[in-house]
């Protein structure tokens, strides 16, 4: 049986984080992601393309405490992270959320 402190086996295949010294929000690994070259998989080297920080990214893993499941509050994006997220992305993202059993389908039109 392992040990507290113990080495366990762990590969990180995809990730959202952001840089810890320049803030910008990144989505690494996944389908495609790992060809813009800021993220090696085999080597798990993040390399930040905007600052040029260079860190090894790993897991740590443990016990959750006993009681209801929770998401821990740096698992939850900022109001800041959560739109530079969403400019990362093209998408339409909604005004305001859609209410339970509102029509969720809305035509809309794409910006050129």
């Amino acid at each position: 049986m392992k040990q507290a402190g113990d080495r366990f086996f762990a590969r990180i295949r995809s990730a959202d984080l952001e840089c810890p010294r320049c803030g910008n929000i990144y989505f690494v690994g996944g389908a495609g992601r790992s060809r813009r070259g800021y993220y090696d998989r085999k080597t798990s080297r993040f390399r930040c393309p905007h600052c040029g920080l260079v860190l090894v990214l790993g897991m740590i893993a443990w016990l959750p405490p006993l009681g209801r499941p929770s998401v821990a509050p740096d698992q939850v994006p900022t109001v800041r992270q959560a739109l530079a997220m969403r400019r990362a992305h093209d998408a339409i993202w909604p005004e305001k959320a859609v209410g339970f059993r509102e029509p969720a389908n809305r035509l809309v039109e794409g910006e050129e």
